[in-house]
């Protein structure tokens, strides 16, 4: 591969001395790696600089729960808005084990429930649904993920999930379940057949998410699989984690990293596991023309309003 200049310091230098980042023409990141890191503490510093924590004067846990906890509840809720295939069991995973180790509870609201018990230290909404006028004091995340790998995703693990609903005769499918109908499908057929139902719901949660709120960290899962601890530091700061809180945590990351998971290298494909591939950009191993031209008739400006293309040139 030939050299790349850097768009920050216009240093010409080898490809090797760029993140990889397979949603680009040339498949590696605009920025050096130099540039990246001091770019990115810079912007960690202004994150953490925005947040005071002390949001009001009213105490979220009751007097003398904080004893019974390895590490002393957080004033605030810490939530995490996700979606369907956009990490959700990883980032599960890792809020599980925190909340275990201190002893806090985590809670996982599904669409009929916008808001956790009072008691709940970490509250993860799948379709992120929040009622956040009920929330109180709150920190959180949202992270959302290239939307033609999450119908990749959603098509494979449709495919022989145990969810009810996707079991459950359907009238419209003429008594038969979801998954009958995908499982009867070709792949070309069955993608387009995701791409059309099961994920208007992802498209419409995401599009209808207000991207502007100063108390939630933005995120991306292209962006943190490229660099898992940078990223998870800069959550965990988010959070308002302290030093050894931080150290904690990001030990249960490595943990819960996709090789320890699954025994398997990045990329390594088991088609009937949460965690398939590992990888983003899978999209362009499955869409043909006729799913791109489906894509753009069914989301007009998705992909650019999430920040994923600048047009509709793919």
């Amino acid at each position: 591969m030939t050299m790349k200049q850097c768009v920050k310091c216009k240093k010409t230098k080898e490809p090797g001395e760029f993140r990889i980042d397979t949603s680009r023409v040339d498949g590696l990141y605009p920025y050096c790696l130099e540039c990246n890191r001091i770019y990115e503490q810079i912007r960690y510093k202004k994150d953490i600089e925005k947040f005071s924590y002390s949001f009001n004067e009213n105490k979220r846990y009751p007097v003398g729960k904080v004893e019974e906890n390895k590490q002393p509840r957080k004033e605030w809720l810490i939530i995490h808005g996700a979606h369907h295939k956009a990490a959700t069991s990883w980032f599960g995973r890792i809020y599980r084990k925190i909340s275990q180790y201190f002893c806090w509870k985590y809670e996982v609201g599904k669409q009929n429930k916008p808001c956790p018990d009072t008691d709940t230290d970490i509250f993860m909404s799948w379709g992120s649904k929040f009622e956040f006028s009920a929330l109180g004091p709150y920190v959180g995340t949202h992270l959302i993920r290239d939307p033609r790998d999450m119908i990749i995703l959603g098509y494979y693990y449709h495919l022989w999930c145990n969810e009810i609903w996707c079991k459950q005769p359907v009238d419209d499918f003429n008594g038969k379940s979801y998954q009958e109908v995908l499982n009867s499908l070709s792949l070309e057929n069955g993608i387009s057949f995701e791409m059309s139902n099961r994920f208007k719901k992802t498209a419409s949660s995401m599009v209808n998410w207000n991207y502007k709120n100063p108390y939630i960290l933005e995120l991306k899962f292209e962006e943190i699989i490229n660099d898992i601890d940078q990223h998870f530091i800069r959550i965990f700061q988010h959070y308002g984690f302290n030093e050894k809180e931080t150290e904690i945590a990001m030990k249960i990351v490595d943990s819960c990293k996709f090789e320890k998971i699954t025994g398997r290298l990045q990329g390594e494909e088991n088609p009937t596991n949460h965690y398939r591939k590992g990888i983003v950009g899978d999209w362009k191993n499955h869409f043909n023309e006729s799913h791109k031209h489906l894509f753009k008739e069914l989301y007009p400006g998705l992909l650019e309003k999430l920040g994923y293309e600048q047009n509709d040139l793919w």
